[in-house]
């Protein structure tokens, strides 16, 4: 049997399986076109169990499913309400969660790492690495952005945090393969200046080089810093684009800062919002406050992910700003 004859049974069979009663497609979400490279790629698998897709990609298996809305619309979605939200969630195996259990401040060190999802632990003490997506009805970048998003996610999302731990820790901090050392950014200026040119005049923003910056206006004369910056690699990875959306904070404990990254990185997972879910919040030098997201090369030809970040990072901010300082002034006047 030739190789396009296996690849046309193969791709058959999950059009069959992603129209099956099991897919579960209820909502009108269609999961099995985020799980088609999955299922089509040798020494992983994709398949469906009471409408969740299930992907078994290295030792992680992620699951995928489609949740509704929550009824209550989202910030400035008055009238382009929410349809649903797709939820990408890996729970850790056993011998990687003893990692934080043993110690919990590593998690903000791996978030630092984050690719496309965030480290957290739920309320039952189970550790996983989470990452959303909301689709409004006037939304017409299923295909152009938030799939891509999202399978991405599911690849990158636990494994791209781990092999840049294990870069850092055994590689002095060089990326792992070989080739992708040598491998510069796909992204060009010319790129981030189309980016910079949907950032509204009212941020201030600029390009030197490979980094494009935006200040989004807080109120009271504060700002929150996006900084794009193609030239900074991946040290699990390599090349491709690392956005870091950094929030003015006043100091806090160690104690404080990992109770705050932890609530948010939780509520980034339920939230209906145009601000997509595919990062971490960690905390970083000075008492920064930071949403960290890596953009791998293979997702340079979605450019419209990229363009629209901005966007998704203006929308972030003031929410993350009230809940983290509203958390912090609650536990100072106790």
């Amino acid at each position: 049997m030739d190789a396009n004859t296996v690849e046309n049974e193969k791709l058959e069979a999950w059009k069959k399986a992603s129209s099956a009663p099991e897919a579960g497609n209820s909502l009108g979400i269609d999961l099995g076109e985020i799980g088609l490279p999955f299922a089509m790629t040798e020494g992983m698998s994709a398949r469906f169990e009471k409408g969740v897709l299930l992907i078994t990609h290295g030792p992680f298996v992620t699951s995928v499913r489609a949740v509704p809305p929550s009824g209550t619309s989202a910030e400035g979605e008055q009238d382009n309400p929410a349809v649903a939200g797709v939820q990408v969630l890996t729970l850790l195996p056993r011998e990687m969660a003893g990692v934080f259990e043993k110690d919990p401040h590593m998690m903000n060190a791996f978030n630092g790492l984050a690719v496309g999802g965030a480290l957290a632990q739920n309320e039952k003490g189970s550790f996983y690495v989470g990452s959303r997506a909301t689709l409004f009805s006037r939304q017409g970048a299923w295909h152009e952005v938030l799939v891509p998003l999202l399978r991405h996610a599911v690849l990158y999302g636990p494994s791209g945090m781990f092999s840049g731990a294990m870069a850092m820790m055994q590689n002095e901090g060089k990326p792992l393969d070989p080739e992708a050392a040598a491998e510069g950014s796909a992204w060009t200026p010319e790129d981030l200046d189309k980016t910079a040119a949907l950032i509204p005049d009212i941020c201030p923003h600029s390009r030197s080089g490979m980094v494009l910056s935006a200040e989004f206006p807080m109120g009271g004369g504060a700002s929150a810093l996006l900084v794009m910056d193609a030239s900074v690699r991946h040290p699990g990875i390599g090349a491709g684009l690392l956005s870091t959306l950094s929030l003015p904070l006043a100091e806090a404990s160690q104690e404080e800062r990992e109770r705050v990254t932890l609530a948010l990185n939780r509520l980034e997972m339920y939230r209906e919002s145009r601000a997509q879910h595919y990062g971490a919040w960690c905390w970083q030098e000075n008492d920064t406050l930071r949403y960290v997201s890596f953009f791998p090369n293979i997702m340079h030809p979605n450019a419209a992910v990229t363009t629209s970040w901005p966007s998704v990072q203006a929308a972030r901010a003031p929410w993350a700003l009230h809940i983290a300082a509203s958390m912090l002034h609650e536990a100072r006047s106790k």
